[in-house]
């Protein structure tokens, strides 16, 4: 925590609303500059003003890029102690983020991928903070940013890793979920980038419990939208996927039983598609698991 002197902090704060209003009042007056230099008739003089206007984007850019280095070296900071700054600074991260183009261009430059998923696994046991790291990549750079933290994390086996792999499958049911809803966060070309996300995140060999499950809440949403992503699934050894988290949720008893169902429900879905995947599943033993998990866990 922040052990300061209020006085300090209620200073700091004051001095930093005070400097807000004179940043937005220099950049103000720098845009009406330019907007002014653009419409003056006398080309010298309108030369010189795009030059220095120049001058002065570059300073600004300088200072952004500085910026992003110091709240990366502030998340790599907090996040290695445990210190509750690593929360601030990843909330100052995503808000540039969203709102600028060119500070997400700055961040990536400056190693932002690389430091997110090191505070994520440094910090394996905080889900709060594994998820808004998981949307930082995201916001960065889309699935691409999701798909980067997977392939950082690919040989990985410690629990920071594997929070990695949750992380990312919660992040990409959130994504599919707002999709369905109409948000419509992700285009059509997006589904197999998200399934191959998908894929790999369960495929893995320390694959947890809740990784699995994020998976197969996902990919059931995925299959009711789009069936033919049944077919691709079952291709890359979908059936044997869904067996493994089968036997996983059999293991979680009473508290597995939302799991077992998601699980219940992707299987039945993928087996009314077509014959092919009923037969994949038959053939992997998969309605035996589900009935010896089911009555596992409902104790009948």
């Amino acid at each position: 925590g922040d052990h300061r002197p209020a006085a300090m902090c209620q200073g700091s704060l004051a001095t930093l609303q005070a400097l807000e209003g004179k940043t937005k009042g220099a950049v103000s007056a720098a845009l009406e500059f330019s907007a002014a230099a653009a419409r003056v008739g006398n080309e010298d003089l309108r030369a010189a003003s795009a030059q220095l206007v120049a001058d002065g984007l570059t300073m600004l850019e300088g200072h952004g890029q500085r910026c992003a280095r110091f709240m990366l070296q502030a998340l790599q900071t907090a996040a290695g102690a445990g210190s509750d700054a690593m929360h601030d600074a990843l909330w100052m991260l995503q808000r540039l983020a969203q709102r600028s183009d060119s500070c997400k261009v700055w961040i990536l430059a400056a190693g932002g991928a690389e430091v997110v998923h090191a505070a994520l696994v440094a910090r394996p046991g905080d889900d709060k903070f594994a998820q808004s790291s998981a949307w930082l990549a995201y916001t960065l750079d889309g699935l691409r940013g999701l798909a980067d933290l997977l392939c950082r994390s690919r040989a990985g086996t410690s629990p920071g890793h594997v929070a990695v792999r949750v992380a990312v499958a919660w992040a990409v049911f959130e994504l599919v979920r707002a999709e369905r809803a109409g948000s419509n966060f992700l285009l059509a070309e997006d589904s197999g980038m998200l399934l191959a996300v998908l894929i790999e995140a369960m495929a893995h060999e320390t694959a947890s419990a809740e990784g699995q499950w994020a998976c197969v809440s996902a990919l059931d949403a995925m299959v009711k939208g789009e069936p033919r992503l049944g077919s691709l699934f079952m291709e890359q050894g979908g059936a044997s996927l869904l067996v493994r988290a089968l036997r996983a949720a059999g293991t979680m008893g009473p508290q597995g039983e939302d799991f077992r169902r998601a699980v219940a429900y992707l299987i039945t879905s993928l087996a009314d598609a077509n014959s092919v995947a009923a037969n994949a599943l038959r053939a992997e033993g998969a309605m035996n698991v589900l009935v010896e998990v089911g009555l596992q866990g409902t104790g009948r």
